[in-house]
Order: structure tokens, then sequence, then C-alpha cells
């Protein structure tokens, strides 16, 4: 009679599988990580990192946000166009880990409050830990997932929709209540970085005002965040 097969060892899992939102994961990263570094506070508009530099720190964002960019022309900085904004609970240079150089700049766009990680340390720890290794993979699918959705964002919604997507990625989970914010980055390489010319860039920015969005320079106000969310997304569906 053959012995039956050993049962698996249980594991240690913290993380629960079925709650690996991106705000859980985020969540987990803020609560694992944080004790493994130092803290460091930067002003508004500090260069964390560019593109090219030796990946020496991992940065986890516990307030604030950071825009990642990449130059369109390898060594050409006035070409950097956006690529994501990170937020509370980002680990920015995760997916550089492998490579040892960063693929982006990272500029704050506020005042942050982050820890400065040793990739050595995370590495280590993630081969120690399928803890750890979890949720650093949750980490980079949160990543991704932003990357896809401004992919699919470019196929599904019109130039205003776009615009009205990228300004509320500058106030992460704001639902009601007046919001300014300053544009990152010049209106030509926004213009770039949607898709669309400069002068769709200004008309759509003349079309929100009916949305309660003002322009003055570089600020933005926003009088209806979730308004606006609403708008974007009714768009989307008559697309």
């Amino acid at each position: 009679m053959l012995a039956s097969a050993p049962s698996p060892e249980p594991t240690s899992m913290g993380i629960n599988l079925d709650l690996l939102s991106e705000q859980a994961i985020l969540g987990a990263a803020l609560t694992r990580l944080s004790p493994l570094g130092t803290a460091q506070m930067a002003d508004e508009d500090t260069v964390l990192y560019r593109e090219g530099e030796p990946l020496d720190t991992l940065y986890l964002v516990q307030d604030g946000s950071v825009m990642t960019e990449v130059a369109l022309i390898a060594g050409c900085p006035g070409t950097a166009t956006p690529v994501d904004i990170a937020g509370r609970g980002a680990v920015l240079g995760l997916s550089d880990l492998g490579d040892g150089l960063h693929g982006e700049t990272a500029r704050t766009l506020s005042p942050c409050r982050l820890i400065r990680l040793s990739p050595a340390q995370v590495n280590t720890l993630a081969g120690s830990s399928a803890e750890t290794a979890l949720l650093l993979v949750g980490l980079l699918s949160v990543g991704l997932r932003h990357r896809i959705r401004a992919i699919s964002d470019q196929r599904s919604l019109s130039a205003r929709g776009r615009l009205m997507a990228f300004l509320l990625s500058l106030m992460p989970g704001r639902r009601g209540g007046a919001v300014t914010v300053r544009l990152p980055v010049s209106k030509t390489t926004l213009a770039a970085h949607l898709g669309i010319t400069p002068q769709s860039l200004s008309r759509s920015l003349r079309s929100l005002r009916d949305d309660g969005v003002t322009v003055r320079g570089p600020l933005v106000t926003v009088a209806d965040p979730g308004g606006l969310r609403l708008a974007m997304e009714a768009e989307r569906d008559v697309a």
C-alpha cells in the first residue's frame, strides 16, 4: 500500500491573499517595511534620484506624492515625460532592484515623509521570508496596474477625459471639497504624456470650466473632485 503524500507545512502568511486590493498591499508595505529603514523629510520638487543613477536606496512613501518620469530622448532631461504618480505605501525604485540602476527619475510633488530602505536588506529579507516576497510582488503588481490603466485611458478616453484622469491622479482619494494642485510638468510635456497636441490640451482645459476646474498658470483648482471623477467615468462609458 502506497504511503500518502505528506501534507504541506503550514505557512505563516499575515497577508490575506483574499484581500490583496491595492489599498491592502500599500497598507501592508507601510506596516512591514517602515521599521526597516530611516525616516527622511523631503520638500516639494526634490529629486530623489535620476534615471541612470546607481540604485543605492529604495524609498517607501509614508505621506505625500512622488512623480516618476523618463526622458523620451536618452540623456536629455528636458524631454522627460511622467510615467506614474506614487503615493502613500509605494516603494520607489523597487522595479529596478534587479538592474542596479534607476530606470526613472523620481521627483516629489508635495512635501513628503519617506523611509529610506537598503536594497540589499530588502533583497535578503525577500529571500528569507515568503511573506515579504509576496508583498514585494504585490507592490510590483500595483505599479504595473497603474501603467496598464494609463494605457487604457489613452485608448478609451478623449483628450478631455485623459486630462481629467491626470488631474485626479494628483489628488488620490479626494472626493469632496475644493483642491488646488500644481501641474508637475510644463503643459507641453503634459500634452506629450497624454498623447495629445498642446492646442488640444488648451481646449480641454477650457472645456473643464463647466466641471468646476479653473487654471491660473501652473495651478489648477478642482471645485469637486468627486464630481470630476463621475464626469470622467461617464465619458468612458460613452466611449
